[in-house]
């Protein structure tokens, strides 16, 4: 007789010999087969990997959020502390979104030896600030290290919610016969199992909505004058007390000489708002972010 497939996916789910890629795929197949198209959309995500174009903060799951440690690569030392005196820029520019397909996270544990840390490189642009913010004539390059066992989590957790979806499947007399499921099952499936319903995977994503941001990198700030440096600020969704400390920072710096060269209190201030991007509460991609806070004080100093 053959093994039903929702009894087959659990068989899969909790022996370690099966591969979390092989979990996935028996999984897809049977939210293909069931038509639940919620939970195939986040099995061939976990499958190929989160496109950071299209996933939101809200959209993006809590499990996949990360935090690793601030570190400087030191060519003598190796790794050494990167020290940062303001905490909330070091939580956001720690925070990791782990957007690498579970193969992906498999390889890269099977390339790295237990307890030891796996290194997750800053974009160009925070590492640009970064390296401005030691004041020093031979900065290190900062990045962050995660230990294997976070990466671990994140491979656990997706088995264990594949194994509480294949349970709650069968709890609501869902079996398949091999691989085919009735006209019944599919309409209890449809009906009675979807994401939406958070019954089985509460705490797990993040909100399912959709949100679009519209972005507009035109300038219109004049040299000197920072009340169109301010216009232009709110325009970007900068919120009132972050531009007021801005215009505390550029009191206290000198004025630049030359472009990306700016003073220690606007390139830390800088660095606060590129780790904002980089956490969703300045809705501005993090790429983006750095080039269009250089390009407006750029404009603003003179020198663009």
């Amino acid at each position: 007789m053959t093994t039903p497939a929702i009894i087959q996916l659990q068989e899969y789910a909790t022996d370690d010999q099966h591969d979390i890629s092989e979990v996935l795929r028996k999984a897809l197949l049977v939210a293909t087969k069931l038509k639940l198209s919620d939970f195939k959309e986040w099995l061939s995500k976990e499958l190929n990997g989160y496109n950071s174009q299209t996933e939101t903060k809200q959209s993006f799951p809590k499990y996949r959020v990360i935090s690793g440690q601030l570190k400087a690569q030191n060519p003598y030392h190796g790794l050494v502390p990167f020290t940062i005196t303001d905490s909330k820029i070091i939580e956001k520019v720690c925070t990791i979104h782990v957007r690498d397909s579970i193969f992906s996270l498999n390889e890269l544990l099977a390339q790295t030896g237990t307890g030891e840390t796996i290194a997750y490189h800053l974009s160009p642009d925070v590492e640009a600030i970064l390296m401005r913010m030691q004041n020093s004539m031979a900065p290190l390059l900062p990045t962050r290290v995660v230990g294997t066992n976070q990466i671990i989590s994140i491979i656990n957790t997706v088995r264990t919610r594949i194994l509480e979806w294949a349970l709650a499947l069968e709890e609501e007399g869902i079996l398949g016969e091999g691989v085919t499921f009735s006209s019944k099952e599919k309409e209890i499936a449809e009906n009675s199992v979807t994401i939406n319903n958070i019954e089985y995977f509460q705490g797990l994503l993040g909100d399912v909505t959709n949100s679009t941001v519209t972005q507009t990198n035109h300038l219109v700030v004049e040299s000197g004058d920072f009340s169109s440096l301010t216009e232009h600020l709110r325009s970007q969704g900068l919120e009132q007390q972050d531009i007021t400390e801005l215009q505390q920072a550029v009191t206290s710096d000198p004025a630049p000489t030359q472009s990306n060269a700016f003073g220690s209190h606007v390139s830390a201030w800088m660095g606060k708002m590129v780790a904002k991007a980089a956490d969703g509460t300045w809705n501005v991609g993090v790429a983006a972010s750095g080039a269009l806070l250089a390009n407006a004080l750029g404009k603003y100093y003179g020198l663009l």
